[in-house]
């Protein structure tokens, strides 16, 4: 008869040991499992997916932050691009070199990629990543040859362009059809017209003035001075930036001058004008005509009783003197990786996508910013998609290109300078002018 009080002493060795090893997984099991959810270790074992970030400085628009986002879908867990906001009215462009100066001078690598103006690409380079071992010729023959030039330095590849500006001249079509001869004025107007069309319709206005420029000492007063040296028949050399003593440049500097104080054709206030501060003051006080690059009907903010003018907004190409041609001065801006980035290769992955068909497309119909890739010019299927590119098409025949030379920012600083004060009166044209060549010998003198 079996004995009803069981004890474990009465269980063989054997079978007491596999007892005590199952309580102990069932003990470990449990506390296990209670770390497992009250402590964030259940991941613990997987692979982490490091997303690198990328910084990216530039005036951050509507376009901009339609690729951006665009990309960072397509590269979602892997790279993400977060945009650096240099404002458009809040930061000049000369303030936005300062800044980017004082960033490459610390060697900062919070800033992957810059923006940069395409006249700045010899001063920038020795803090920037050389990038010809990060793309293949074919990637680089779809691009314009003259705006690729202005990424290079010595023969090195130091950034990639990511659009082109043209300067253009904006006419109130509603204005000008309201003139006696308006039609055959506005004609004159799309083919090209010259500066004796205007100036006859000159009594035929409401607005006080007839035409605003940029007149503030800075690239953009080079920019409307070299398109009107042009139009009047001048040819432009580099020695080493323009010969500053050649008649046809000095006639051009007095038109400028007469254009305020003679015709009383232009508001003083120009010499304090950059693009933005133009751009409002001509919607606002309803000017004819006035000089800027294609891409500032987009950007520029304007009041709501201002904006609704917009509509009779209209482009065509610089004024020029009878006999001669219209030129449009090459602008636009590059993308130049930080030497002292960590993300180099997520880096130019962004710049590959900123420069594809997808991305350019965006960039052209939501803001205007010209596409670098020669195909949209060339290809008749784009030029039917995308119609206002013929107009832009016609321009890039004559243009003008600001030379590429290191010293090219402080030589263009000293002539913006001495012409601002011949518009303000403090200078004569031809002593503005010979005071510019004679800084610019002694500073490249002192290079030396």
């Amino acid at each position: 008869m079996k004995d009803d009080n069981f004890s474990t002493d009465d269980l063989s060795p054997e079978r007491k040991t596999r007892n005590w090893i199952v309580y102990l997984f069932i003990f470990i099991a449990i506390i296990l499992s209670f770390i497992f959810y009250f402590f964030p270790f259940q991941n613990i074992f997987e692979r982490k997916t490091v997303v690198k970030k990328i910084y990216f400085a530039d005036v951050i628009t509507q376009s901009h932050l339609e690729i951006i986002k665009k990309f960072n879908e397509k590269f979602k867990g892997r790279i993400e691009v977060i945009p650096v906001d240099f404002g458009y009215e809040k930061f000049t462009t000369n303030k936005r070199k300062e800044l980017i100066t004082r960033a490459m001078r610390s060697q900062s690598s919070r800033i992957d990629i810059y923006s940069i103006d395409q006249i700045w690409i010899p001063r920038f380079v020795k803090w920037a990543e050389p990038l010809q071992k990060y793309f293949n010729q074919e990637e680089l023959s779809q691009i314009i040859k003259p705006v690729l030039k202005t990424c290079e330095y010595k023969d090195t590849l130091y950034a990639v362009p990511l659009f082109m500006d043209l300067g253009i001249l904006y006419y109130r079509k509603d204005i000008v059809e309201k003139m006696p001869e308006g039609k055959r004025l506005e004609f004159l107007i799309n083919k090209g017209a010259a500066w004796e069309d205007i100036l006859s319709v000159r009594n035929q206005i409401p607005s006080k003035y007839l035409y605003v420029f940029q007149g503030k000492p800075y690239e953009g007063l080079i920019c409307n001075f070299l398109e009107l040296i042009k139009g009047n028949g001048t040819d432009i050399d580099d020695r080493p930036f323009i010969n500053l003593n050649d008649a046809g440049i000095k006639n051009s500097l007095v038109f400028l001058v007469d254009l305020i104080y003679k015709y009383h054709a232009v508001p003083k206030d120009v010499i304090n004008f950059e693009e933005a501060e133009s751009f409002k003051y001509a919607v606002s006080n309803n000017i004819p005509f006035f000089r800027g690059w294609q891409t500032m009907s987009r950007i520029v903010n304007l009041s709501k009783e201002d904006s609704v003018k917009l509509k009779y907004l209209a482009k065509a190409p610089p004024l020029h003197f009878k006999g001669y041609d219209s030129y449009s001065t090459i602008g636009g801006w590059n993308l130049m990786i930080s030497r002292y980035s960590q993300e180099k290769d997520a880096a130019v992955t962004f710049i590959k996508y900123a420069t594809s068909k997808e991305a350019q497309e965006i960039l052209f119909s939501l803001g205007e910013y010209l596409p670098i890739n020669k195909n949209f010019y060339q290809d008749d299927s784009l030029l039917t998609e995308f119609p206002q590119l013929k107009f832009y098409k016609g321009l890039l025949k004559k243009t003008i290109q600001r030379p590429s030379l290191e010293e090219y920012t402080k030589i263009s600083d000293l002539i913006a300078g001495n012409i601002n004060a011949a518009l303000k009166k403090e200078l004569s044209a031809a002593q503005a002018l010979s005071k510019s060549e004679e800084e610019i010998n002694t500073m490249l003198q002192s290079k030396r």
